[in-house]
């Protein structure tokens, strides 16, 4: 059966259930707001079918079953329900941890038709770079997440028991009561990397990931890269914005060194300096290559928005927005909790039409 969650059906839960009381839960504006609207959803669904998980896929991804079976000997879904997902464990720290997260990793489409979907199963989908020179002098992401990756794509057994905050795209999935547990949520006004900013909101709360080397996801890069539109300058204002974000959310949550090295990397202690001058050196860098249109974007548009989001910051008005949408989602689940299967299903019926 398949359900489309729209705006419209956003309204019509929002109504019937909670009384036009949930303004956070939907699925427009800024990807935050309709990933974390995704994972709530698994509990009404939980109330009206029983389901008591869920995973999320992307538009650019695919789960090509009958490869991994063949290359793994188990299914896609085989491989989703192992028997570690949704139990307990010990950390490295010694904390008594909930292994609600199930975490799987990416292959690049590109890989699979070069190399044959086995001999892509363990190529990192992100590289380092080559050397540290040129255009990204105040700020390197590609060491951090390239390394990352090719250290968790060293492992081969789901019983090395690998827990890493590199989660990416649709690749994991979360148990309802994982949810119920830490209250995660990507803040609204986050629009990348929503699906890292979900997790590390769950990390204070003892829930982790588990990863599993085999639940692989195919990534077909640039499948939407049309309907998206970016522009190599807009996606770097996104990457600065996400900088001052990620430092923000990491120190509220307080999990900081739980992030390192990715997605660390973008909430280390320098980050406003380095997001302006990033910035800036980039725009002298689209001046040089001609690129002046670019570059007058970076100084106008890219630069108020950093600074309206420090204002949000400084002012006291992000923590306000962060405490509201948590008590909110508090309420969401505390609600969804008490309805009936008979009142959940009907509700369900008449807003899915």
């Amino acid at each position: 059966r398949l359900y489309l969650l729209t705006e419209e059906a956003c309204r019509r839960i929002d109504r019937e259930l909670f009384r036009d009381s949930m303004p956070q839960f939907g699925v427009s504006g800024a990807y935050g707001r309709h990933f974390t609207a995704l994972k709530y959803t698994g509990l009404l669904f939980e109330r009206s079918e029983g389901i008591k998980a869920s995973f999320k896929l992307d538009t650019d991804e695919a789960i090509c079953s009958e490869e991994l079976k063949s290359a793994t000997g188990k299914s896609w879904l085989e491989t989703l329900c192992h028997p570690y997902w949704g139990g307990t464990a010990i950390d490295s720290e010694g904390r008594h941890v909930f292994l609600d997260v199930n975490e799987g990793e990416y292959v690049n489409g590109s890989d699979i038709a070069s190399r044959g979907y086995p001999g892509a199963l363990r190529i990192p989908d992100v590289r380092p770079p080559e050397n540290a020179l040129g255009k990204d002098l105040f700020f390197q992401k590609g060491y951090a997440h390239g390394n990352a990756t090719a250290w968790y794509n060293r492992f081969d057994r789901l019983e090395d028991f690998i827990s890493h905050p590199v989660v990416k795209g649709g690749g994991y999935g979360i148990t309802n009561d994982g949810i119920r547990r830490a209250l995660p949520f990507t803040w609204s006004r986050v629009g990348r990397a929503e699906d890292q900013q979900f997790y590390f909101s769950a990390l204070s709360n003892n829930v982790r990931a588990i990863f599993h080397p085999n639940l692989r996801i195919a990534h077909y890069k640039g499948a939407v890269s049309a309907s998206e539109a970016r522009t190599e300058a807009t996606r770097l204002a996104g990457d600065m914005y996400r900088i001052i974000q990620f430092e923000f959310l990491a120190r509220r949550f307080g999990v900081k060194e739980r992030l390192d090295p990715m997605p660390g990397v973008f909430a280390g202690e320098m980050a406003r300096a380095q997001s302006l001058f990033h910035l800036l050196h980039r725009a002298i860098v689209f001046f040089i290559e001609g690129k002046g249109e670019s570059a007058l974007l970076l100084l106008s548009e890219g630069i108020q928005t950093l600074y309206q989001f420090e204002r949000l910051i400084d002012t006291g008005q992000a923590e306000e927005e962060l405490a509201r949408e948590s008590s909110l989602w508090r309420r969401f689940v505390e609600e969804t909790d008490a309805c009936t299967p008979e009142n959940m299903r009907r509700i369900l019926a008449s807003c899915f039409r």
